[in-house]
């Protein structure tokens, strides 16, 4: 495995480790907004999987102190996750 993609996978594997989480409730997260962005409803990358943290945004930061919990989460495209990250 090249060494960015080992990055990125740890990376996305730590993500998922931190906070209350779990991969179904990522996956039921994935589910009803049926891979579509919460913000503008377009579908989200399909390389993205239902538990890729690239798929999905926090409503409230959590540099702003959002959780990392089921509730402060849903599925966002990455222009938009792009465009809130300014705000």
């Amino acid at each position: 495995m090249p060494a960015r993609s080992k990055r990125m996978y740890e990376r996305r594997n730590a993500w998922l480790r931190t906070g209350d989480v779990t991969r179904e409730q990522l996956q039921a997260i994935w589910k009803a907004y049926a891979g579509k962005c919460a913000y503008c409803g377009i579908p989200v990358m399909p390389r993205y999987t239902p538990c890729d943290p690239r798929g999905f945004d926090h409503v409230v930061p959590r540099i702003r102190g959002g959780k990392h919990t089921a509730m402060n989460i849903v599925v966002c495209c990455r222009r938009c996750n792009e465009l809130k990250k300014d705000s």
